[in-house]
């Protein structure tokens, strides 16, 4: 009868000289019969709580917590109100920010136009930017950027004429190597109008890995 899954098989001890017994063969053979077959047929115990194979393959789980995840690699930030000079391109400061999950992903003092990923991957870039008011002459324009570090279009997208005042843009950029090199991405806006405006607090900037 093989000591498996019940408890531990303990052989004794062998020592040269000593007549083998069917007993010692068998005894083993029973254990190794008894692994194969829980593992088998989905009756193995994996751990001391008694989960067993079958038991987990069926979607049932014995874990009392959630097992601990790494904290996602994301960042949403906002602006404060921004005045924004006719026909001229602004790296946009995030200076506010919704959340973060650290320092270096993006900071509201050094570089707060950078949005930096912290591991390799890709990456979900997104960016609203809302004016103040509406764009007033029919030869109006907003236009938002979403840029690497090396000068690369991630998402554009823009808005002509007396439209609402507001545009959004997206884009997908892949991180293959961040050693030796700086690595992020910022906002560019650009206004084209016959009046003054400004950046709303409801502008904003994200980014996640997938």
């Amino acid at each position: 009868m093989p000591s498996y899954p019940t408890s531990v098989w303990a052989p004794t001890q062998k020592a040269a000289g000593n007549t083998i017994d069917a007993s010692h063969i068998n005894d083993a053979q029973d254990e190794i019969v008894a692994i194969e077959g829980g593992l088998r047929n989905g009756t193995a115990p994996l751990n001391s709580s008694g989960s067993t194979v079958a038991t987990l393959q069926a979607g049932a789980s014995t874990f009392s917590v959630r097992p601990i995840e790494p904290p996602p690699n994301a960042v949403r930030v906002q602006s404060t109100i921004i005045d924004l000079t006719n026909n001229t391109t602004l790296a946009i400061n995030w200076t506010q920010q919704t959340f973060a999950i650290n320092s270096s992903i993006h900071s509201t003092g050094t570089n707060p136009q950078r949005l930096t990923p912290q591991t390799t991957g890709v990456y979900v870039v997104a960016a609203m930017l809302d004016l103040s008011q509406a764009l007033t002459a029919s030869t109006g324009g907003l236009r938002l950027q979403i840029l690497d570090s090396s000068g690369g279009q991630v998402g554009h997208s823009g808005i002509g004429g007396t439209f609402p005042n507001g545009v959004t843009a997206m884009g997908l950029k892949r991180f293959d190597d961040l050693t030796g090199s700086t690595q992020w991405v910022r906002v560019e806006a650009v206004m084209t109008d016959a009046s003054t405006h400004s950046l709303s607090t409801n502008s904003w900037a994200s980014l996640y890995k997938l």
